[in-house]
């Protein structure tokens, strides 16, 4: 499923690590606070699970800092309106890969 990920976070380094968990579960940073891809629900239910750890511990359950994390059906994607910039889609979507080994 296609998933996005946004978030508003005032802490440097909470932020740094939130990112880096979005790009390690494979997610592409669309803009500077939001990553898009390609992702199953239980890699998804993961990357709660673990910006919500990050949160806790960073004490960022406030009101100031916020998370939303999202998927698109097909539709939705089709539907999808964007200004300037167009939007790669292939960019976002895993690619195929071969083990040789």
């Amino acid at each position: 499923m296609f998933v996005w990920v946004a978030y508003d976070i005032s802490d440097n380094n909470l932020r740094t690590r939130i990112a880096d968990h979005c790009k390690d579960l494979g997610l592409v940073r669309f803009q500077k606070s939001i990553f898009l891809g390609e992702s199953d629900r239980a890699t998804l239910q993961m990357l709660a699970s673990l910006i919500r750890r990050e949160m806790e511990e960073n004490d960022a359950s406030g009101e100031d800092d916020s998370v939303a994390i999202g998927t698109l059906c097909g539709s939705c994607q089709k539907s999808l309106i964007t200004l300037g910039k167009p939007v790669d889609e292939s960019k976002y979507r895993r690619r195929p890969f071969v083990i040789i080994g």
